[in-house]
């Protein structure tokens, strides 16, 4: 048994399949590991993914759009319905859905580069292999995998379209540019702005129709390859488009509210003449980037920026691939990567807030420009040192390994950025425990544990008691607002209240005091400490 062990590892092939699984493994436990407490809180978008999977559990087909979180497509809700219907309304239910997709994702660009990225003198196996390890790991694919709003699938879905054009590419038949313009149309139900996904690979299509090469083949044939991908898409999107010009979901009004053009919070109304007007939106489109990479804000949306998502030494290493790439290696899979960089930050540029998510399906393709470069700097100093050490001895070998070397640190770099910036820097901050409630979710817990007969009296200056993590983690608690911000401000509890109790977030904890003196006789309970080292919340039962 012990000799066929280790035959089977010395085979290639085998040991890619152990290496991959043990990638899929490690890109798995990353993102469910400690998930319903890592981000630890529950954000309003989230609980509002709950209840439409709730929803959808209840009623079954609710359309392909969701007016909930300002409105979103229904795509990955229905998901959501199964997890939360199976497991319960919890944080982990919600959450496992993008964590499962995040996982897949991984998967798919390791199938895509090991079919189509074998590039002269250096195996596919091995550029898929370091493909997705490094999408794994990364800081801006991380985030979205766990936090229970499934922007997550918009990637995916943007990767099996581009897997779909790469086999047209191959094969050139219309068959394969239909099913490519059926995947890039579908991507609509996964996220709002993957309609510029729809128009880079058709820009994409154009230019590769119009290439030398491609003149050669029957203009009858070309046109019946781009009809194909665009009757598809078209028919693909048909539904959405009907969704669209229903009043009912707003998506007209919501897309006023983040224009640029449009948004009372833009400052667009205020710039004179075109000049201006043109050196505003290149500002914009510019900063997409080094908010990406180099200084990032923090997104009140998403809860990023805290640290750059995409550390900049591998954006440098991507561009570089690509600059590597474009005249003497080019291949289809790094020119529509190239396509989808460079239209994809429009969205963030003609829109406000998320700036992070709007362009968040061009995750995986920095990763393979990534990997092109890792590529591409390793075949020119290879190159450089048999030029000048002559034909193979073992100075060639020795400085061979040391560039393997250097390449290694590199990308154990970029690595560390990642995992560090996320797990270590990120999570445990106080912007990102601000944004996804952890006050207010450990607040949830406690209301659970309490007693039926409860009456709960709420003081907090940022949520209301019908805040959408209070109605998903904690529905069934007799509640009521007492702050100021939203509702009477009040220390009495009526007589017939057999069990009221007073709960404090926020400033409001500073009142403990005085409400000690109404009730003098009372029971007091401190949540666990936020990261300001702070008691989430104070609750105050009088002992009646």
């Amino acid at each position: 048994m012990f000799s066929r062990a280790v035959t089977f590892l010395r085979t290639s092939y085998s040991l890619e399949i152990l290496l991959f699984l043990f990638i899929l493994c490690f890109a798995g436990w990353l993102r469910f590991e400690n998930l319903a407490l890592l981000p630890n809180g529950f954000f309003g978008d989230e609980a509002v993914a709950g209840f439409e999977g709730q929803r959808i559990f209840r009623v079954g087909y609710i359309g392909p759009y969701s007016p909930g979180a300002w409105g979103q497509p229904a795509g990955p809700l229905y998901l959501t319905a199964l997890s939360v219907g199976f497991f319960g309304p919890t944080v982990w239910a919600v959450r496992a859905v993008s964590a499962l997709l995040g996982t897949l994702t991984v998967a798919v660009l390791y199938c895509l580069l090991r079919r189509h990225a074998n590039v002269q003198g250096h195996p596919a196996r091995a550029i898929a292999l370091i493909g997705a390890l490094l999408l794994a790991t990364l800081n801006w694919h991380l985030h979205f995998s766990r936090m229970g709003f499934p922007v997550i699938a918009w990637p995916l879905c943007t990767l099996l379209a581009t897997w779909a054009a790469l086999e047209a590419v191959r094969h050139r038949q219309a068959r394969w540019w239909a099913i490519t313009g059926f995947l890039a149309g579908l991507g609509i139900y996964s996220y709002n702005g993957h309609s510029l996904c729809i128009i880079a690979l058709g820009a994409w299509l154009l230019f590769y129709l119009d290439r030398p090469q491609q003149r050669e083949v029957v203009w009858s044939w070309r046109l019946a390859w781009l009809l194909s991908f665009c009757g598809l898409a078209l028919l693909a999107v048909l539904p959405m488009m009907i969704a669209t010009l229903d009043p009912r979901n707003r998506i007209f009004a919501y897309a006023r509210l983040v224009s640029v053009f449009s948004s009372p919070y833009s400052k667009w109304s205020q710039l004179e003449g075109h000049g201006q007007q043109l050196a505003f939106l290149a500002r914009r489109y510019f900063s997409f980037w080094d908010n990406l990479s180099y200084k990032p804000r923090f997104d009140t949306t998403d809860g990023t920026g805290v640290i750059p998502v995409v550390p900049l030494l591998m954006l440098i290493v991507a561009f570089s691939g690509l600059v590597l790439c474009w005249k003497t290696r080019r291949s289809p899979l790094v020119e529509i990567s190239a396509f989808y960089c460079l239209i994809m930050p429009l969205s963030p540029m003609l829109t406000l807030g998320a700036f992070d998510r709007r362009a968040f399906a061009l995750a995986p393709f920095l990763i393979v420009l990534t990997v092109q470069g890792f590529v591409e700097f390793y075949r020119l100093v290879n190159e450089a040192i048999i030029k000048g050490q002559g034909p193979q001895n073992r100075r060639v070998v020795a400085l061979r390994v040391a560039l393997l070397c250097c390449l290694t640190v590199l990308y154990g770099a970029i690595t560390y950025q990642n995992l560090n910036g996320y797990f270590i820097q990120a999570m445990p901050s106080k912007p990102v425990a601000w944004f996804f409630a952890h006050d207010l979710t450990e607040t949830c817990h406690y209301l659970n544990r309490l007693p039926p007969d409860a009456h709960v009296y709420f003081y907090s200056a940022r949520w209301s008691c019908d805040y959408e993590t209070r109605r998903f983690l904690a529905p069934n608690v007799s509640i009521e607002d007492r702050s100021k911000e939203f509702g009477t401000f009040s220390f009495s509890s009526p007589k017939g209240r057999a069990k009221p109790y007073f709960v404090l977030l926020g400033h409001y904890k500073s009142r403990l005091t005085e409400l000690q003196r109404l009730y003098p006789h009372s029971h007091i309970q401190s949540g666990p400490l936020s990261v300001d080292g702070q008691p989430t919340f104070i609750a105050l039962h009088p002992n009646t």
